[in-house]
């Protein structure tokens, strides 16, 4: 007796994946951080330690694959997606990057704002529902490159507003920004903030007489945690990191830590406002009786996480000047 086989056919893949590789120099040394593009669009991503991602879930056909990182090179790659398959894409960098500034510490970065006179979101758009700059100029940034920060002019129609996904505003979170404050500050004015007073729930900066301050705050100020430190010096350009976990917050000046303060009830809670990010001005109509009043210096190179950076790596940002 002669049994026949089943000739069933296997389902074609209908999508494949592409692997970036991202290398420079004469040893291929791996590219961390660098800023990769398809064109037809897939999404825009930062590469490992390794130099590397993976796009999975992709529609067969021809893709050309750029990648660019500040001040290392830029390069691209064609390549053909076949269902079912992996293609390789290997891009070695060909000279000095374009000049757009992703920090040099992405892992973990949510959402970046360059602040080079516009409102444009390099990393993380998707996280950002809307986003205007209004009334500010461009100015010189921190590395003397016209035209690549912000100048706030201290008045409340100078300012940049965004709307942010929520889950951004949960501990743990590093917010790291440049600051260049025109002249001595008054008594109090806002840089940054995502907060209304009084709600006593956000994130806000803020000049306070001598003092600056950075305070988290969450339930109606049933929890938070405030550091008040003597103001960054004037007329030059001055790194901010604010790095909240769950047990402290950390307020860094330049690379170093100024301030570690535990929260009221000992451990982080989250605040849950739905205000909108300003920088450069804030809603806010006082604090403690007093008008608050818009920033007046510069702003660049906003950077939100959505972890605790170390020392080292805040360290390492504050470096790149």
């Amino acid at each position: 007796m002669i049994t026949g086989c089943s000739d069933e056919t296997a389902p074609v893949p209908t999508s494949g994946s592409i692997i970036v590789k991202v290398l420079t120099g004469a040893e291929l040394t791996p590219v961390a951080g660098a800023l990769v593009t398809t064109q037809p669009p897939t999404s825009s991503v930062l590469t490992d330690s390794a130099g590397q991602y993976r796009f999975t879930g992709v529609t067969p056909g021809t893709y050309v694959v750029t990648a660019q990182r500040v001040g290392v090179g830029a390069g691209t790659s064609t390549i053909n997606v076949v269902g079912g398959a992996a293609t390789t894409a290997v891009i070695l960098f060909d000279g000095v990057g374009p000049q757009s500034e992703l920090p040099p510490v992405t892992d973990g970065l949510a959402v970046f704002f360059p602040l080079d006179n516009s409102a444009d979101v390099q990393v993380g758009a998707a996280r950002v529902s809307s986003n205007v700059l209004r009334g500010a100029l461009a100015t010189t940034d921190r590395k003397n490159r016209q035209g690549k920060a912000t100048r706030f002019i201290g008045e409340d129609t100078s300012y940049l507003v965004a709307t942010l996904d929520a889950a951004l505003q949960r501990v743990p979170v590093t917010i790291s920004f440049w600051l260049r404050k025109d002249g001595a500050p008054k008594a109090l004015e806002t840089i940054l903030s995502k907060y209304l007073h009084p709600s006593g729930d956000g994130i806000h900066f803020v000049y306070e007489g001598q003092n600056f301050t950075a305070a988290y705050m969450a339930s109606n100020f049933g929890n938070y945690s405030r550091s008040n430190v003597q103001h960054p010096s004037m007329n030059r350009w001055v790194h901010v990191a604010y790095v909240c976990g769950p047990t402290i917050c950390a307020l860094y000046l330049d690379g170093q830590l100024v301030s570690s303060t535990g929260w009221a009830t000992g451990r982080s809670t989250n605040t849950f406002t739905n205000e909108q990010l300003y920088v450069g001005f804030t809603r806010s109509t006082a604090i403690s009786g007093s008008p608050l009043t818009a920033f007046k210096g510069s702003i660049d190179d906003l950077a939100w996480y959505n972890r605790e950076l170390t020392t080292e790596e805040v360290k390492m940002i504050s470096d790149d000047r």
